[in-house]
């Protein structure tokens, strides 16, 4: 049979729980990193009115919705 003290039980009990906190918040902030990439991913800056806005489709010229100007996704490297 295992003997346990009060105190032992209650550290590792304490130890216990702040693992599986730091277990979860660990996979909470991996969840939300992938998210955010994820939304980075189709989001687009028109250069004509500075606005900010998703397109989801799998196009690779997107149209702006606020002045209709054609919008190139992923990083534009060009010095024009």
């Amino acid at each position: 049979m295992i003997e346990v003290t009060l105190t032992g039980l209650a550290m590792w009990s304490l130890a216990g729980t702040m693992i599986i906190i730091v277990f979860f918040s660990w996979i909470s902030r991996w969840s939300n990193r992938n998210a955010e990439r994820r939304s980075l991913r189709h989001r687009m800056h028109c250069p004509v009115c500075l606005q900010v806005y998703e397109d989801a489709a799998v196009r690779q010229v997107g149209h702006c919705p606020n002045c209709g100007a054609a919008n190139e996704k992923g990083r534009n490297r060009s010095l024009g």
